[in-house]
């Protein structure tokens, strides 16, 4: 039950991630590594002034944080925030 759960969550997570145009790494995981096209430490900051904890940067994965699946509020949340990000016009890294 737990793993099929999981893999609902995940699933769910992927389609607000593409609704949203943004890329992730493949996981089978409670947790995604996500692609937000801008510095990590922008994005992690961001959601650390919002109460919404995410992990990164990571070497060689600049651009990415690592989201973990929560419960469906949780998740709303971090969508909500995620929402507030400024769009990213252009970026040269």
């Amino acid at each position: 039950a737990s793993v099929l759960r999981t893999a609902n969550d995940r699933q769910a997570f992927f389609n607000q991630a593409s609704a949203r145009m943004l890329r992730w790494l493949d996981s089978r995981a409670n947790f995604v590594l996500v692609d937000f096209n801008r510095p990590a430490a922008v994005v992690v900051a961001h959601f650390a002034k919002h109460d919404v904890a995410i992990a990164g940067p990571f070497p060689y994965f600049a651009k990415h944080a690592r989201v973990g699946l929560g419960t469906s509020q949780e998740m709303r949340e971090f969508w909500r925030v995620c929402d507030l990000l400024p769009p990213q016009v252009c970026m040269r890294m």
